[in-house]
Formats: structure tokens, sequence, C-alpha cells
């Protein structure tokens, strides 16, 4: 064999090792972080979908106006509980004064929507054991800056 043809061997095994090196870079990216984005978009739009048949018109329309929505106390008529959809902690109103922020969060990361309606469920079904499980914070120690917005 000659030297050109040599030359022209070795190059296309370091050719062909840099491309299928490449080729696994690029599996393993997008196993680790294409996929995983796929399947949150996926499940993002099942949670909005089960959120907007599961909310009436105006508690959806306060969901994308106002980034927030109110629950309405089953047990105290005055109390308000304003659920964030982005995260964040659940402010508790009465008679319009801010009066706590509670923290109760999934074991597993969920969808925003899905976290909206895990709080509006818990509250709407067993309040009293939706404050007995949240963590209490006095209002305005963790957000200060959003208890100067009034309940609507």
């Amino acid at each position: 064999m000659g030297n050109w043809a040599l030359l022209y061997i070795m190059l296309s095994v370091i050719i062909m090792a840099v491309f299928s090196a490449g080729i696994f870079q690029f599996v393993e990216y997008a196993r680790d972080t294409i996929w995983p984005n796929i399947q949150k978009s996926r499940a993002n739009r099942r949670a909005k979908s089960l959120l907007k048949q599961m909310l009436t018109a105006s508690e959806y329309h306060q969901i994308l106006k106002y980034g927030y929505l109110d629950i309405y106390s089953p047990s105290e008529i005055s109390r308000i509980y304003r659920v964030p959809f982005h995260g964040g902690l659940v402010k508790v109103f009465d008679s319009g004064r801010p009066i706590m922020e509670l923290c109760v969060q999934s074991i597993e990361q969920i969808p925003h929507a899905d976290v909206v309606l895990m709080h509006k469920l818990m509250i709407e079904a067993c309040e009293d054991e939706y404050l007995r499980i949240a963590n209490h914070f006095a209002p305005g120690v963790i957000s200060p800056h959003y208890f100067n917005a009034q309940v609507r």
C-alpha cells in the first residue's frame, strides 16, 4: 500500500470516530434535554386543558388576565385564597386584608395548571386538612411587595 492510501485510511478512521462520537453526544443530549422538554410541554398542554374544563369561564379568565385564581373559602365567607398560576405562596385574605401566606407543594414536579387545580380541589373539598398540611407564614414576610395589591 502506498503512503497516500495509508494516510487516507487513517484520516477516514479519525473522521468516522469524531463523527460517531458527535452522534452519540447528540443522542445523549436529545435524551437528556430535548425529550424531557417535549414530555413537559405535552404534560403542560394536558394540564391546561384539564384546568380549563374544571374552572368556570370567569375563573379561567381571571388566571389569564391577572395570573392568579381567587378561591373562596367554603367555611369562612370573608376569606379568599389567592393561588398564583406561575408558582409562589398562596396569599390568604380575610375581609380584603392579608392574614397569612401558605405553602403547599406536590412531592413531584407537576405543571403549573395542575398546581392551581390541586389547591382549588383541596380547599373546596377539605379546607381544614389543607390548612393543617400547609406551612404558614405571616403576610408579607416572604413576598412583601405582593400585599400592596387589593382583593378584587
